[in-house]
């Protein structure tokens, strides 16, 4: 291998491409060190005794300020109240929420374009080319992140750049995992450059004047006991369920009186076949819109794919409900040792065992 342009062949070998890495480019470990991928110390600076005892009001808050620079965003807390009523009225929206992880996979990419600007200024490559280079270094790094699978990134940036406001498409953000009492932006003890670079590339697709949610809320709901009567609000409607094989019960669990529809996907790495899920997903919206009936919900615990496949559905079925409750949904799996692993789950975990009991 003599370039790194040579990193596009798609017949490299993988594991020789990593191993190539450091000669072609020697700066990418210091790179990832100081980008701090999967290294953020997510674990809560308050004790979990606090964030319990404040558990019951964590829905009460109706936003957060940010400060970036000269910049202040608002970032309002979804009523629940509005929710329920949009439901019972049957005025369908969708929610997208860009969540925290997937803000770490962009900045992880922006920050090795950048280095590819730098280091390719002198060739001929475009910055399409450069972009597409730098997701298959952050594929060749980390194989088991969906969000680097082959041109997900750039369909999710492209999304990202051409982002509609309305009183039915809401979009949500969030640079930590969960809500917690001290309400800061990230959990972590300091804030550092890494952090800010997150920041700095929010603010290139939202503007101060944007309407911007907590990506947070549906678990914010839960916390609370607010949530936990979600499954009454939808059950007499058609539901859509893309999420991995450990809910494939879900109908039963929430007592589903009209058709359910699983759309399963992998446990990972599922952005590899967004495409086939996708038109699964048309497929079956156009199985339950019905004249003269409730319309349908789309559920959503699929990562990084729930924002690229709302984007791409709700064009197309403006008349259905879009809900990605996101590791919210785990509330209802707690008998699930492998979404019980979840750290949020751990924190709150005496709360949400007592809502489960009293809603037995």
């Amino acid at each position: 291998m003599n370039s790194l342009l040579d990193l596009l062949n798609s017949d490299i070998d993988p594991d020789f491409a990593k191993m190539s890495l450091p000669t072609l480019l020697p700066e990418i470990s210091k790179i990832i060190n100081e980008i701090g991928y999967l290294n953020l110390d997510y674990k809560i600076e308050t004790t979990f005794s606090s964030n319990r005892s404040w558990a019951p009001i964590c829905a009460d808050i109706d936003h957060i300020n940010i400060k970036f620079e000269e910049l202040n965003y608002t970032i309002n807390i979804p009523s629940y109240f509005e929710f329920k009523e949009r439901l019972t009225n049957d005025q369908p929206f969708s929610i997208i929420r860009w969540t925290h992880g997937l803000w770490d996979h962009l900045y992880t990419l922006d920050v090795i374009r950048k280095l590819l600007n730098n280091k390719l200024k002198n060739s001929s490559a475009s910055d399409d080319v450069i972009l597409a280079l730098a997701n298959r270094i952050c594929a060749i790094l980390f194989p088991k992140i969906g969000a680097f699978a082959n041109g997900f990134s750039s369909e999710i940036i492209n999304d990202l750049e051409n982002l509609s406001f309305s009183h039915n498409v809401y979009h949500s953000v969030a640079f930590k995992g969960y809500p917690t009492q001290d309400e800061k932006i990230f959990n972590v003890k300091k804030v550092l450059p890494n952090h800010l670079g997150r920041l700095a590339l929010f603010t290139k697709y939202f503007k101060p004047q944007n309407p911007i949610y907590d990506s947070n809320f549906y678990k914010r709901w839960v916390i609370s006991g607010l949530g936990k009567e979600i499954p009454d609000l939808i059950r007499n409607r058609n539901v859509i369920l893309i999420a991995n094989d450990l809910f494939n019960d879900l109908n039963c669990r929430w007592n589903l009186k009209r058709s359910f529809t699983h759309i399963q996907i992998d446990r990972g790495m599922s952005q590899r076949f967004r495409n086939q899920i996708l038109e699964r997903c048309r497929e079956a919206i156009n199985r339950t819109i019905m004249p003269n009936s409730l319309s349908p919900i789309v559920l959503f615990q699929a990562g990084s794919l729930a924002p690229w496949l709302i984007s791409r559905l709700y064009k197309d079925y403006p008349n259905a409900f879009y809900i990605d409750m996101g590791q919210a949904l785990n509330f209802w799996f707690m008998d699930k040792a492998e979404l019980l692993r979840a750290h949020w789950m751990q924190v709150y975990k005496p709360v949400l065992l007592s809502h489960m009991q009293s809603n037995s």
